[in-house]
């Protein structure tokens, strides 16, 4: 806290039908040879060597046993089968030549001359038959598929179930598999595993492991030769930065001198990383870390960011295979009310051409561009929203571009000068790939108390995209939630759904920013690449209007009483204040002593939500110690099988979000080091509240140029 803040025949009948064809073939032979001729009529032989039918010497017969030609004795006296008439026809149905000849529910003419139900299983009435035989059914006779984990088989023209598969296999094609065939995966020791061709389980194809190999999508790679995770925010090199924080000397809050922090995650399950971090005075910290582990990094101060101008600030850190890193600033929340959080992206993922998006200046305490070249001799051009100060490399007018030379590891920090002015929409480009971040000292989102501080790496413009869903935080009790979209071409139209704000759909130009203020989840599509970050609300916009003016206790929070507007009761513990609220102790300034009052937890933080099409279905991520709460959003599509900490997260937990097919959970979280998993690509939020401070930062994703 800072004060300045989702009609027919039975097929059973036309079965028998077919049935007494084949049984009565004889009886049906017999009739149709009273309409042949060429047999004696005594039931001798004859002289073509048929056998004649009526052996008492009646009507001539046709059909004997074998011709004189050597045909089959079924044959009339042209050659044809016995069981055909005269004309040609099937001696079983009407004769036709096409259509017209037939009539009824048989009313198609097929290649034998036979009138029949169907010939094509989309001439059948009712969905899911099959044109079989001619006859319409309820499947294909003999045909296996599958039901979900169930072999199903056409019987008497409907489907039966001949077998289950077993728990953990799968159902395809009418087959029970243990795996699909070829499918490679790496195993939980570190090998690179593919489904056998018969798909009775995986065979190893390789012990990646055992070679010092990472395995990855089935596949053995060595360390930071594995491509499998570029374009991620997983990698083998980083930067961070000591932003610059808040000094509150009124408030008596020093977040600038806390302890800054780097985590790095070891996101291998097998391998461990060796990761060093340079300092820029070239000192080196190295750790090595076990599987799924993680390392903190306590940073010197000596290096924090305070105002515009340039320096040399940058951490380096590097590792042997890939790692995820996040930056805290500070680390702990204890007493420093100004906290937030960044997820690091890879060198690989840096670009050339960024804009930013932060909150307004408000006086005391100002947004900021942050720029970093791993490269010596990087020119960066920037085009402020706003007055913006370099320090003693200059000043910035809004709309003009200027021009700064950075040598390798050198930091630029451009900070804005007019209250109420905003940076978002900057646009920040190079002539060699550079590391930009986007803050605030210390922000408020409303005009509410109380402020915090922002800070996020951003992404560079070729991986923004065009489509995010956006899930409101774990809510605290009234508060609303602010989200920002940056357009980078002109005419780019963004569409809301469902209609959280009004109107639900609108256009901006190169730079423009919109702000949302809203209280939902929901979809943004746009028909041209658009960046949206997220900001949880400041602390006191969580009693509402209430805050404001108020009728009843019911319009108050949990040990809040209406007195005109809502005013704070005394509390004992947290529980007295309820979800949302702390028992805060305050100690009198003049006259010493202390009073307890529930007050709201939260403030601002900036969350980068990461587009549909740059969600991930691994992460690694941590939630740090020594908040009230720690809560994680994850948005999926349907169907979609999530695993955190070995545990399945139940599919009841997830929210349809109206409008659109993806669904939201949100739940706590414990702290320390966080692995999960999903089936499909997700997107997964991590933050965090505490008396008058939160944190926040997308878990992972992915930073690859999309088209």
């Amino acid at each position: 806290m800072l004060s300045s803040r989702v009609h027919t025949t039975s097929a059973s009948a036309r079965f028998g039908r077919h049935l007494m064809v084949l049984v009565g073939v004889i009886a049906v032979a017999s009739c149709s040879a009273r309409r042949g001729g060429g047999g004696d009529d005594d039931g001798s032989d004859s002289t073509d060597g048929n056998v004649g039918f009526d052996p008492t010497g009646g009507d001539p017969g046709s059909d004997g046993v074998i011709g004189s030609d050597g045909s089959d004795g079924t044959d009339g006296t042209d050659g044809t089968d016995g069981t055909t008439s005269a004309d040609g026809s099937d001696g079983t149905g009407e004769g036709c030549q096409s259509d017209k000849d037939c009539q009824g529910i048989n009313d198609r003419c097929n290649t034998e001359g036979e009138c029949v139900e169907c010939l094509a299983d989309p001439e059948c009435p009712e969905a899911g038959q099959s044109c079989f035989q001619g006859y319409c059914t309820a499947c294909a006779p003999g045909v296996r598929t599958c039901s979900g984990m169930d072999v199903v088989e056409c019987v008497d023209g409907s489907p039966k179930v001949i077998e289950s598969c077993p728990a953990g296999g799968l159902c395809n094609a009418g087959q029970c598999y243990q795996c699909y065939p070829g499918v490679k995966k790496c195993d939980e020791l570190g090998r690179a595993v593919e489904c056998a061709q018969d798909g009775t389980g995986f065979v190893v194809k390789q012990d990646c492991a055992a070679e010092s190999l990472e395995c990855a999508n089935g596949l053995c790679k060595g360390g930071c030769g594995n491509d499998s995770k570029a374009g991620t925010n997983a990698g083998c090199e980083f930067w961070a930065i000591d932003l610059d924080n808040a000094i509150d000397p009124e408030g008596g809050a020093d977040a600038w001198n806390a302890t800054f922090a780097v985590i790095v995650s070891n996101t291998s399950a097998s391998n461990a990383a060796k990761v060093k971090l340079e300092r820029p005075d070239g000192t080196v910290d190295e750790r090595t870390l076990a599987p799924l582990s993680l390392e903190i990094f306590q940073l010197d101060k000596k290096w924090g960011i305070q105002g515009g101008g340039l320096s040399d600030a940058g951490f380096h850190i590097t590792s042997n295979q890939p790692v995820t890193a996040y930056q805290f600033n500070p680390l702990e929340n204890e007493q420093v009310y100004s906290n937030d959080a960044s997820v690091l992206f890879p060198t690989s993922s840096f670009g050339t051409e960024y804009r930013v998006v932060s909150l307004k200046d408000i006086g005391t305490f100002h947004a900021f561009a942050t720029i970093l070249a791993p490269k010596a001799d990087t020119t960066v051009t920037i085009t402020t929203t706003a007055a913006a100060s370099a320090g003693a490399a200059g000043s910035l007018t809004a709309g003009s571009p200027k021009s700064f030379g950075l040598a390798a590891g050198q930091v630029l920090n451009i900070e804005s000068t007019i209250s109420d002015s905003d940076l978002s929409g900057t646009l920040i480009t190079s002539d060699k790939p550079i590391l930009v971040f986007a803050g605030h000292e210390a922000a408020v989102t409303g005009d509410k108390c109380c402020a915090d501080h922002l800070e996020q790496q951003m992404a560079p413009v070729p991986a923004w995209g065009k489509s995010y869903v956006i899930a409101r935080s774990k809510r605290r009790f009234k508060e609303p939630e602010y989200v920002r979209v940056v357009a980078h071409q002109d005419g780019t139209q963004i569409t809301v759904n469902p209609a959280v704000v009004s109107p639900p759909s609108f256009t901006l130009n190169a730079g423009q920013m919109k702000e949302l203020v809203v209280d939902g989840d929901f979809q943004i599509t746009a028909n041209q690449p658009v960046m949206v970050a997220q900001f949880l609300a400041s602390s006191f916009e969580v009693v509402g209007p209430g805050l404001d003016s108020c009728s009843s206790n019911s319009q108050c929070p949990q040990n809040w009483t209406c007195s005109g507007t809502c005013m704070s009761g005394a509390c004992i513990n947290d529980a007295a204040c309820g979800s949302g609220f702390t028992c805060e102790t305050y100690t009198d300034p003049v006259f010493g002593g202390t009073t307890s009052e529930c007050a709201p937890i939260g403030d601002p933080t900036l969350i980068l939500v990461a587009p549909a099409e740059q969600w991930l279905t691994d992460y690694v991520f941590l939630t740090p110690p020594k908040y009230a709460e720690n809560y994680i959003t994850i948005v999926a599509e349907p169907d979609t099988v999530v695993t955190m900490d070995n545990a399945t997260v139940p599919d009841a937990s997830f929210t349809a979000i109206a409008g659109t097919t993806y669904r939201v959970y949100r739940g706590p979280v414990s702290e320390g080091v966080h692995v999960l998993s999903a089936t499909k690509a997700v997107s997964v939020i991590a933050y965090g509240y505490d008396d008058d401070v939160s944190y926040g930062y997308p878990a992972g994703l992915g930073i690859k140029t999309l088209p």
